[in-house]
């Protein structure tokens, strides 16, 4: 977040510029806080269910591109639970899907909510 934004303005400003995508924020999912202790880093991640509108450009960052490599990855539901059950024989894969996989869930419930 950058100084004077709330959250949902944030979330949008970020999907713009890493992703190139304008959005509507539907419903926030929740808020996952890992602590890393060895590195001694806190990640405190605020999940959001959100509506594509458009596609544009995106707008990287030096950082993002050569120190985090970002990329996009396009997975319908089942290819990323899929995706996300291959990555867990690493103990990194088991992390980030412990944390992803029920975030992802539950965007499902709420969309089967909303028909």
């Amino acid at each position: 977040m950058e100084p004077g934004e709330d959250l949902n303005t944030a979330i949008r400003r970020e999907l713009k510029e890493e992703l190139g995508v304008e959005v509507e924020v539907m419903a926030k999912i929740g808020v996952v806080s890992d602590r890393y202790n060895l590195i001694r880093r806190h990640n405190v991640n605020n999940y959001f269910l959100c509506k594509a509108l458009s596609f544009g450009d995106k707008h990287l960052t030096k950082d993002e591109i050569e120190d985090y490599h970002l990329s996009t990855l396009k997975l319908k539901y089942e290819e990323a639970l899929a995706e996300y059950e291959k990555c867990r024989c690493t103990k990194l894969g088991r992390l980030i899907a412990n944390r992803e996989v029920p975030v992802l869930k539950r965007a499902k419930q709420l969309l089967s909510a909303v028909g």
